[in-house]
């Protein structure tokens, strides 16, 4: 059974949830979101999440566009 994008976003926002603020910092800081090292945790798994959410839907887009 296909996995649906919300079910993905849903399963990705949990494993992010179980990072400590150290580990949400660097990864936010290595995905280049701005401001990273003075959110909060509930911010940081928001930001990476949505930032992973877009680039899925742009690549989504760019398979289609093919």
């Amino acid at each position: 059974m296909a996995e649906t994008t919300s079910t993905r976003t849903r399963r990705e926002s949990g494993e992010l949830a179980a990072m400590l603020l150290p580990e949400l910092k660097k990864v936010a800081g290595n995905l280049g979101i701005d401001g990273a090292a003075k959110m909060a945790k509930t911010e940081l798994v928001q930001a990476i999440g949505d930032l992973q959410a877009a680039n899925r839907d742009a690549a989504k887009a760019e398979r289609e566009a093919r």
